[in-house]
Protein backbone atom coordinates (compact mmCIF):
# COMPACT_ATOMS: atom_id res chain seq x y z
CA UNK A 1 0.00 0.00 0.00
CA UNK A 2 2.80 2.43 0.96
CA UNK A 3 4.76 1.62 -2.21
CA UNK A 4 1.73 2.12 -4.45
CA UNK A 5 0.81 5.41 -2.82
CA UNK A 6 4.43 6.57 -3.12
CA UNK A 7 4.42 5.72 -6.80
CA UNK A 8 1.16 7.60 -7.34
CA UNK A 9 2.46 10.64 -5.47
CA UNK A 10 5.80 10.49 -7.27
CA UNK A 11 4.26 10.54 -10.71
CA UNK A 12 1.92 13.34 -9.72
CA UNK A 13 4.81 15.45 -8.42
CA UNK A 14 7.47 14.77 -10.99
CA UNK A 15 5.84 14.53 -14.39
CA UNK A 16 5.81 18.30 -14.63
CA UNK A 17 2.39 18.66 -16.23
CA UNK A 18 2.19 22.43 -16.24
CA UNK A 19 5.74 22.72 -17.55
CA UNK A 20 5.11 20.15 -20.26
CA UNK A 21 2.09 22.03 -21.57
CA UNK A 22 4.06 25.28 -21.62
CA UNK A 23 7.13 23.75 -23.26
CA UNK A 24 5.85 20.99 -25.55
CA UNK A 25 2.43 22.20 -26.61
CA UNK A 26 2.11 19.95 -29.69
CA UNK A 27 4.30 17.09 -28.55
CA UNK A 28 3.51 15.03 -25.47
CA UNK A 29 1.05 15.16 -22.63
CA UNK A 30 -1.34 13.18 -20.50
CA UNK A 31 -5.12 13.48 -20.88
CA UNK A 32 -7.84 14.12 -18.34
CA UNK A 33 -9.62 10.94 -17.29
CA UNK A 34 -13.11 10.41 -15.86
CA UNK A 35 -11.87 7.89 -13.35
CA UNK A 36 -14.96 7.93 -11.16
CA UNK A 37 -17.15 6.32 -13.79
CA UNK A 38 -14.31 4.57 -15.61
CA UNK A 39 -16.17 5.54 -18.75
CA UNK A 40 -13.71 5.48 -21.63
CA UNK A 41 -14.64 5.57 -25.26
CA UNK A 42 -12.54 5.75 -28.41
CA UNK A 43 -13.53 7.82 -31.38
CA UNK A 44 -13.01 6.15 -34.72
CA UNK A 45 -10.21 8.57 -35.55
CA UNK A 46 -8.79 8.41 -32.02
CA UNK A 47 -8.51 12.18 -32.09
CA UNK A 48 -10.33 14.55 -29.78
CA UNK A 49 -9.74 17.89 -28.09
CA UNK A 50 -8.98 18.37 -24.40
CA UNK A 51 -8.15 21.32 -22.21
CA UNK A 52 -4.49 22.11 -21.60
CA UNK A 53 -4.45 21.11 -17.92
CA UNK A 54 -4.04 17.35 -17.51
CA UNK A 55 -3.59 14.56 -14.97
CA UNK A 56 -1.70 11.26 -15.36
CA UNK A 57 -3.47 9.38 -12.58
CA UNK A 58 -7.05 9.44 -11.34
CA UNK A 59 -8.03 7.74 -8.10
CA UNK A 60 -11.34 6.58 -6.69
CA UNK A 61 -10.86 5.24 -3.19
CA UNK A 62 -8.61 2.18 -3.54
CA UNK A 63 -8.60 2.03 -7.34
CA UNK A 64 -6.88 4.14 -9.95
CA UNK A 65 -6.12 4.37 -13.66
CA UNK A 66 -2.89 5.51 -15.27
CA UNK A 67 -3.08 7.19 -18.66
CA UNK A 68 -0.85 8.84 -21.21
CA UNK A 69 -1.31 10.45 -24.61
CA UNK A 70 0.45 12.01 -27.55
CA UNK A 71 -1.08 15.28 -28.66
CA UNK A 72 -0.72 18.39 -30.80
CA UNK A 73 -2.11 21.91 -30.72
CA UNK A 74 -5.69 22.25 -31.91
CA UNK A 75 -5.50 24.37 -35.08
CA UNK A 76 -8.85 26.00 -34.31
CA UNK A 77 -8.25 26.66 -30.61
CA UNK A 78 -4.68 26.96 -29.33
CA UNK A 79 -5.87 26.56 -25.73
CA UNK A 80 -6.76 22.95 -26.50
CA UNK A 81 -4.78 19.94 -27.63
CA UNK A 82 -5.81 17.23 -30.06
CA UNK A 83 -5.06 13.74 -28.75
CA UNK A 84 -3.56 11.78 -31.62
CA UNK A 85 -2.99 8.59 -29.69
CA UNK A 86 -3.58 7.48 -26.14
CA UNK A 87 -3.28 4.58 -23.79
CA UNK A 88 -4.85 3.95 -20.41
CA UNK A 89 -4.53 1.02 -18.07
CA UNK A 90 -7.36 -1.08 -16.77
CA UNK A 91 -8.48 -0.29 -13.23
CA UNK A 92 -5.62 -1.02 -10.82
CA UNK A 93 -6.37 -1.89 -7.21
CA UNK A 94 -4.17 -0.51 -4.45
CA UNK A 95 -5.21 -3.44 -2.28
CA UNK A 96 -3.85 -6.14 -4.59
CA UNK A 97 -0.35 -6.13 -6.07
CA UNK A 98 1.32 -8.50 -8.49
CA UNK A 99 4.55 -9.02 -10.39
CA UNK A 100 3.38 -7.16 -13.51
CA UNK A 101 2.00 -4.26 -11.50
CA UNK A 102 5.16 -3.91 -9.40
CA UNK A 103 7.29 -4.03 -12.56
CA UNK A 104 5.21 -1.22 -14.04
CA UNK A 105 5.59 1.01 -10.99
CA UNK A 106 9.30 0.39 -11.06
CA UNK A 107 9.40 1.46 -14.72
CA UNK A 108 7.53 4.73 -14.12
CA UNK A 109 9.45 5.57 -10.96
CA UNK A 110 10.90 9.00 -11.71
CA UNK A 111 14.45 7.92 -10.97
CA UNK A 112 14.21 5.17 -13.62
CA UNK A 113 12.77 7.31 -16.43
CA UNK A 114 14.90 8.70 -19.23
CA UNK A 115 15.24 12.35 -18.20
CA UNK A 116 17.49 13.97 -20.78
CA UNK A 117 14.67 16.47 -21.36
CA UNK A 118 10.89 16.64 -20.98
CA UNK A 119 10.33 15.04 -24.36
CA UNK A 120 12.36 11.93 -23.55
CA UNK A 121 10.69 11.81 -20.12
CA UNK A 122 7.20 11.74 -21.62
CA UNK A 123 8.18 9.27 -24.32
CA UNK A 124 9.57 6.95 -21.66
CA UNK A 125 6.44 7.33 -19.52
CA UNK A 126 4.22 6.69 -22.54
CA UNK A 127 6.22 3.62 -23.59
CA UNK A 128 6.12 2.21 -20.06
CA UNK A 129 2.34 2.55 -19.95
CA UNK A 130 1.97 0.81 -23.31
CA UNK A 131 4.34 -1.91 -22.15
CA UNK A 132 2.30 -2.43 -18.97
CA UNK A 133 -0.97 -2.75 -20.86
CA UNK A 134 0.71 -5.21 -23.25
CA UNK A 135 1.94 -7.23 -20.27
CA UNK A 136 -1.55 -7.34 -18.78
CA UNK A 137 -2.96 -8.50 -22.12
CA UNK A 138 -0.65 -11.52 -22.29
CA UNK A 139 -0.44 -12.11 -18.51
CA UNK A 140 3.34 -11.88 -18.31
CA UNK A 141 5.98 -9.18 -18.02
CA UNK A 142 7.10 -7.81 -21.36
CA UNK A 143 10.13 -5.61 -21.90
CA UNK A 144 9.56 -4.61 -25.49
CA UNK A 145 11.94 -2.00 -26.94
CA UNK A 146 10.63 1.56 -27.25
CA UNK A 147 10.76 1.23 -31.04
CA UNK A 148 7.87 -1.22 -30.69
CA UNK A 149 5.64 1.22 -28.79
CA UNK A 150 3.62 2.43 -31.79
CA UNK A 151 3.22 -1.07 -33.20
CA UNK A 152 2.13 -2.50 -29.87
CA UNK A 153 -0.25 0.39 -29.24
CA UNK A 154 -1.96 -0.22 -32.58
CA UNK A 155 -2.30 -3.89 -31.64
CA UNK A 156 -3.78 -2.97 -28.26
CA UNK A 157 -6.31 -0.68 -29.96
CA UNK A 158 -7.33 -3.57 -32.22
CA UNK A 159 -7.75 -5.83 -29.20
CA UNK A 160 -9.86 -3.20 -27.42
CA UNK A 161 -12.13 -2.86 -30.44
CA UNK A 162 -12.57 -6.63 -30.76
CA UNK A 163 -13.31 -6.97 -27.04
CA UNK A 164 -15.96 -4.29 -27.38
CA UNK A 165 -17.54 -6.27 -30.20
CA UNK A 166 -17.51 -9.37 -27.99
CA UNK A 167 -19.21 -7.43 -25.20
CA UNK A 168 -21.91 -6.34 -27.65
CA UNK A 169 -22.35 -9.94 -28.83
CA UNK A 170 -22.62 -11.14 -25.23
CA UNK A 171 -25.46 -8.68 -24.67
CA UNK A 172 -27.22 -9.89 -27.81
CA UNK A 173 -26.79 -13.53 -26.80
CA UNK A 174 -28.12 -12.81 -23.32
CA UNK A 175 -31.33 -11.35 -24.74
CA UNK A 176 -31.78 -13.82 -27.59
CA UNK A 177 -34.14 -16.79 -27.40
CA UNK A 178 -33.81 -18.28 -30.87
CA UNK A 179 -31.37 -21.17 -30.85
CA UNK A 180 -30.16 -20.68 -34.43
CA UNK A 181 -29.40 -17.01 -33.80
CA UNK A 182 -27.57 -17.83 -30.56
CA UNK A 183 -25.43 -20.36 -32.43
CA UNK A 184 -24.64 -17.79 -35.12
CA UNK A 185 -23.70 -15.16 -32.55
CA UNK A 186 -21.52 -17.59 -30.61
CA UNK A 187 -19.72 -18.49 -33.84
CA UNK A 188 -18.97 -14.83 -34.45
CA UNK A 189 -17.80 -14.53 -30.85
CA UNK A 190 -15.46 -17.49 -31.28
CA UNK A 191 -13.87 -15.94 -34.38
CA UNK A 192 -13.35 -12.65 -32.56
CA UNK A 193 -11.70 -14.49 -29.66
CA UNK A 194 -9.41 -16.23 -32.15
CA UNK A 195 -8.44 -12.87 -33.65
CA UNK A 196 -7.61 -11.53 -30.19
CA UNK A 197 -5.44 -14.56 -29.45
CA UNK A 198 -3.45 -13.97 -32.66
CA UNK A 199 -3.06 -10.27 -31.87
CA UNK A 200 -1.75 -11.07 -28.39
CA UNK A 201 0.90 -13.28 -29.97
CA UNK A 202 2.13 -10.22 -31.86
CA UNK A 203 2.74 -8.46 -28.56
CA UNK A 204 5.17 -11.17 -27.44
CA UNK A 205 7.26 -11.24 -30.62
CA UNK A 206 10.75 -9.91 -29.86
Amino acid sequence: MVFLQSAINQVGRDMGLVASNAIFKDRHSIPIRKAKSYNYSHSSSRQRSVQTKTQPIQQVQDEFIVSSALKRVNKNDSSKRVIEDEVFTSVISKLVSGEIQNHFFNQINFKNLYKTNFETLYKDYFSSTVNYKSSIAVSKILNNPKLRTKENLDTLHEIDELELKITNLDNLIKNENRTNVIVELNTKRYHLKTEITELKKKLTIK
